[in-house]
């Protein structure tokens, strides 16, 4: 039987696409910077874009060029109501049963908030680690090197590995690198050749993902 490393993002994997917290976060972090910078939303959004564009990582060019630390406007877990996550048993029943090398969360938010997540969900204790945002020097899942410095902690190869997430973006690093890639979404018209599976939530594509691994 083979035995994968799976490697999970956390908001909008592994909690519902259309769950509004993810909302909030954004909410609040749009409103961080939009204080720090002193430009508007769509100014904001509008500088990230064009980082993104050159291929440099948004929120730390931000931070570089308004001179403040990404410390201050990652303060999202103050202000988030937790209590709006609800725990599934299928998932956690799921996940606990996945024959694995090991089960890592992987996310681009910071260590307070996954917790706080993974807890409320009841999933905190079935996973072996949890890398964030400080672990990759505050570098997004983009960057090949954080995927890289992910792998040597886990002490596993890249082929070895199952990276299940919501971004197309981040699923694209992990495929170059030889990972099998999982892509959660509503829009199946979308093919991608880095994509190996979709799927429209995470319990669908763990009852399939079991069958697999019997």
């Amino acid at each position: 039987m083979t035995q994968y490393a799976y490697i999970f993002d956390l908001d909008r994997t592994l909690y519902p696409l259309d769950h509004p917290l993810f909302g909030h976060i954004w909410d609040i972090v749009d409103n961080a910077m939009m204080e720090k910078t002193g430009l508007r939303r769509e100014e904001v959004r509008a500088k990230l874009k064009a980082y993104k564009e050159q291929k440099l990582d948004s929120f730390k060019s931000l931070a570089e060029e308004y001179a403040f630390e990404l410390s201050d406007i990652l303060i999202y877990p103050r202000h988030l109501d937790y209590g709006l996550l609800k725990p599934c048993v299928e998932t956690r029943q799921l996940i606990s049963n996945l024959s694995a090398k090991t089960k890592v969360v992987y996310t681009d938010a910071i260590a307070e908030h996954a917790e706080l997540a993974l807890s409320r969900l009841h999933l905190r204790d079935l996973f072996d680690a949890v890398y964030d945002i400080h672990f990759s020097d505050y570098d997004a899942k983009g960057v090949r090197d954080c995927f890289s410095h992910v792998l040597e902690d886990m002490q596993v190869e890249a082929e070895e590995c199952v990276m299940i997430e919501d971004s197309e973006s981040n699923l694209k690093v992990a495929k170059s690198m030889g990972m099998r890639t999982v892509l959660l979404t509503k829009d199946f018209e979308n093919k991608l050749d880095f994509v190996d599976e979709i799927a429209s939530d995470l319990p669908t594509w763990l009852r399939t993902e079991s069958e697999r691994v019997e």
